[in-house]
């Protein structure tokens, strides 16, 4: 960019090139840089960041609602696992017969 300056006011018949048109040349038209380099634009940067805000606030939302959903499944499978602990006949450790390992093994 200094360098274009530079030559354009070296350069005979002509006007020298302003920093606007360097950095039009350079960046292109459709840059989100407002004249005079202040920074992006306000306007465009505010949109992009409420359309963000809202597409995080709805993934938060989903996010809570599968969270609930996975807190009731939890909820029914610890109740099924305390009711099966109080029958007589539940125990933890399978019951195997002794005998289908002695047939297995002959």
């Amino acid at each position: 960019m200094i360098d274009m300056k530079q030559n354009s006011n070296t350069e005979e018949n002509v006007e020298p090139l302003t920093d606007n048109q360097i950095c039009e040349i350079v960046l292109g038209k459709k840059s989100n840089f407002v004249k005079k380099m202040i920074g992006p634009s306000k306007l465009t940067s505010n949109v992009a960041l409420s359309q963000q805000n809202q597409e995080m606030a709805k993934t938060i939302e989903e996010q809570a609602k599968k969270i609930e959903e996975q807190d009731n499944r939890l909820q029914v499978v610890e109740d099924f696992i305390k009711f099966m602990k109080e029958q007589p006949s539940f125990s933890l450790t399978p019951s195997v017969d002794p005998a289908l390992f002695d047939s297995q093994s002959q």
